[in-house]
């Protein structure tokens, strides 16, 4: 089963500003980190540190222009299914969108 999803931010706080917002609201304080491992070579990422339910968060991109995507982490048993959590991630960012002034000028693209 391959389980996976993204969402565009745009933002004007740097990588590990935004980072540490989205580790606060949505991984009850997982931090980010990797920074120097260049894991997306074109554009600067970092990874969580810790594996939720065998998943991963990866924000990645500069200023103005994130990607956040989640990746399985670990053994995956292939059985030819897929499950898309795009959608159940944009609603979760929403819902920080939706808090108040520590999100700022971040938004969903």
């Amino acid at each position: 089963m391959e389980i996976y999803g993204f969402a565009n931010i745009n933002s004007e706080l740097n990588l590990n500003d935004l980072a540490s917002l989205i580790s606060e609201n949505l991984l009850a304080g997982v931090k980010f980190g990797g920074i120097d491992e260049n894991i997306r070579e074109e554009v600067p990422a970092v990874y969580s540190l810790k594996e939720v339910l065998g998943l991963r968060l990866v924000l990645f991109g500069e200023v103005g222009d994130y990607g956040l995507s989640i990746e399985q982490w670990g053994d995956n048993v292939d059985d030819g299914s897929s499950i898309d959590l795009s959608v159940y991630l944009e609603l979760l960012l929403k819902n920080i969108e939706s808090n108040g002034e520590q999100w700022g000028q971040t938004r969903l693209k």
